[in-house]
Parts: structure tokens; sequence; C-alpha cells
């Protein structure tokens, strides 16, 4: 008994350990963490497999922050890692500004203008050294009772003479300037601006200047112009004497009207006037200003030939022949003045140009000089305009001068 009750006593005390199997008792805590918020554990054990897969993802990564958008990583890796990075390609350039807000229609228009910058061709370079000149040739001739004066430009640069301009130098006392060829040029007085002259250009400009009296003047200037690299030069011009000469005369004997008219209409191919409109001072009558003009004439080695007299209204030409004593250049002379277009005018013709400038301008001192002093107040101011003065002249009596021919110096009424 005492062996089986030590034997079924180590049994029992061997059965007591069945209890411990209760741990499956704690189901209760299980309840307790069902009620509590701590069920969050309970899906994580579930989702326990996929942490693997993320760690498959890495790649899939940079992709998200493309997106910038946390979430959409795990989405990302889900559907395939392949078309995750094509996806934001498109997204990444700008290209049109028009995804950026803060722009504005100014800073497009910067935008396109830089583009247009950038794709223009670049300028030719300027040469690091300058070679060649600008050449300045002055030339003056007679011309119709003017002094022509041409002055010729020429670019023997490798670079462009930017903004020239030439600037005659002249005494307005003696030499007025009537006009500037080529006439579409910007002009101030004597300064003429030929504008931007390309290398090997060479540019020419004619000034027509009426001398006053007879005398000699020089006449020069400067052209001056801008090299690229902003630095201002220029280029004096050569003097040139401008020499108007009065003729002397020395006519030895009267000519015809006959005579007159054949030299004019066949022979004088050199001729030229000057034409005044007239201001009468207190008293003065044309008749008394044609009177001076006549005398201003008269006045040189010449000889009157015929004279024309209308009246209602006043109109008197009188004709002179001269010639002149060193050349024997032989002259016709026509002073008239007509009170209709309230004009005078001082004609000449001859066949040398020379003679008829400096007789022109000589008669033109006169004819000033004479007023001043014999009629006080009363003044001429030259017309310039060819077409006015061809229309003047148009109104000579030269069809007249072999017609009812009367001794010289009488009257025809």
């Amino acid at each position: 008994m005492g062996f089986l009750s030590k034997l079924f006593g180590k049994k029992k005390a061997a059965a007591p350990p069945a209890p411990p199997a209760a741990p499956p008792q704690a189901a209760p805590a299980r309840a307790p963490a069902a009620t509590a918020r701590p069920a969050a554990p309970a899906p994580p054990p579930a989702a326990a497999p996929p942490p693997p897969k993320p760690a498959q993802a890495p790649p899939a990564r940079p992709a998200a922050p493309a997106t910038s958008a946390p979430p959409a990583a795990p989405a990302a890796p889900a559907t395939a890692s392949a078309p995750a990075p094509a996806a934001p390609a498109p997204q990444a350039p700008k290209p049109s500004g028009a995804d950026v807000p803060w722009m504005t229609a100014a800073d497009y228009e910067k935008r396109k203008v830089q583009a247009q910058q950038v794709a223009a061709p670049a300028p030719a370079a300027t040469p690091a050294v300058i070679t060649g000149k600008v050449e300045v040739t002055p030339e003056s001739e007679f011309y119709q009772g003017f002094v022509r004066f041409t002055v010729s430009v020429a670019n023997g640069m490798n670079v462009p003479a930017g903004r020239m301009q030439v600037i005659l130098d002249y005494n307005e006392d003696i030499l007025r300037l009537q006009r500037i060829e080529p006439t579409n040029l910007r002009a101030a007085g004597s300064r003429v601006l030929l504008g931007d002259v390309k290398p090997g250009d060479t540019k020419r400009l004619v000034y027509y200047l009426d001398p006053q009296i007879c005398t000699e003047s020089l006449v020069d200037g400067v052209v001056q112009y801008r090299l690229p690299d902003g630095k201002t030069k220029a280029v004096n011009m050569r003097p040139m004497k401008a020499e108007v000469v009065c003729p002397l005369f020395f006519t030895k004997e009267v000519a015809s009207s006959a005579l007159l008219k054949r030299l004019v209409e066949n022979e004088l191919k050199v001729r030229d006037s000057k034409v005044y409109h007239t201001t009468l001072g207190m008293g003065a009558q044309h008749s008394k200003v044609y009177d001076v003009a006549k005398s201003a004439v008269s006045a040189h080695d010449v000889k009157e030939v015929r004279e024309f007299l209308t009246y209602n209204p006043y109109a008197a030409e009188c004709w002179f022949y001269g010639e002149t004593k060193v050349k024997g250049y032989k002259i016709v002379i026509r002073a008239a003045v007509r009170e209709q277009e309230n004009v005078v005018e001082l004609f000449a013709a001859s066949t040398e140009a020379k003679a008829v400038t400096g007789l022109l301008a000589e008669l033109n001192r006169q004819l000033v000089t004479d007023l001043e002093s014999k009629l006080p107040g009363t003044s001429v101011e030259q017309v310039l305009d060819d077409t006015f003065k061809e229309r003047v002249q148009a109104q000579a009596q030269t069809a007249r001068l072999s017609v009812d021919e009367i001794g010289a110096g009488e009257t025809e009424m």
C-alpha cells in the first residue's frame, strides 16, 4: 500500500502540471485587447507578408518623390515598376511657361526675345586693326552763273564710317548757297548728313554757290565720321580758291540788233541771269528802279543797242553789247524791269562761263549799291527759283530785236 500510495501519489503529482495548459485562457486577455483600440496590431500580423514585397520595391521610391504624394508610393509598386518612372517624365519639363502661374505676359515676351537673340547669327566682328583711310576730293567750276563746288568722299577703310557728315566753310558775304544736290539728304545750311558709308563706297555732294561780288574767296571744310568703337574722326578738306573775276570791257563799235539776235540764239550758249523782287520806298516807282538797273550796266564800257518800253503796266528792257579786253569774249547784256511781276532782271550771255559769272556778280553789287544811294528805302531780294527765272527770261523781246530795227540808242514805245 505504501508502495502503491507512493506510486499513485507520484502520478497525482504529475497530473497537476496539466493546469498550465490553461494558457488558452489567455483569451480573456484578447477580449480586453479587442475592446481596446490596440486592435491595430492585429492587422499588422496579417500584413506581415507584404513587408518583404516593399523590400523589393526600393527602385520605385524615386518615383514617389516625383509625384510628391506619399500615399502613392505603395500604389506605384502595386501596378508596375516600369510605367512608374515613365508617368512623371512628361511633367518634368515646362517649356511653355503656361504651368507657371506667376509669369506675366512681359516675362513671356522677354523669354521670346532671349530665344530669338540666341538663335540670331552673331554679327561680324570688327577687325582688330583698322586699315585704310577716308579720302576727300574737292573740285570747283563755273556753271550757269554759279561756282559749283563738288565734294567726293571715299571710304577706303575696312570698316564702315558711321554718321558721316560734310561741313563746307565759305564767306557768306561773298558767296550765297543756292542749293545742294542730291536734294534728298538732310541738310542744315552747308552741313549735310551722308549717313553710314560702307567700306569701299563713295559719296558725292554738289554745292551751288552764287557769287555776290567779283573777288577771290577760299572754300574749305571738314568731313566727320564715327568708327565702330564710337570714336569720332575728322578729315580736313583741301582749300579751293573760288575766283570770280569781273571782265574788263573794251568795245570798239556798236553792234546791230540783228547781230545781238544771232549771238543770243545761235552762238552764245553760256547764259544766266539774276532776278529780284523789289520793295519800293516812299515815292519810288518801277521806272526809277529801271533807270538804276540800266545805269549799273552802262557804267561798264559796253554799248547800248536796243530798248523796249511799255506802260500800264510798266515794262522796260534794254540790250547791250560788249567785248572783254583780254580774251575778246563777246557778251550780250540785258537789264529789264516789269511792274506786273514786280521783278528786276539782269541777263548775260557769252561763250565763257567764267565771264558770265563774274559780270553778273559785279552787276549785282552795283545794283544794290546804287539803290541804297539813289533810292533810299528801296531794296531788292534775289529769287533763287530756277523755274521762275526761266519764266522771266521767256518774256524778253528777243524776237523783236531785228524787227523794224531803229538806230542805236533810240527808244521803241
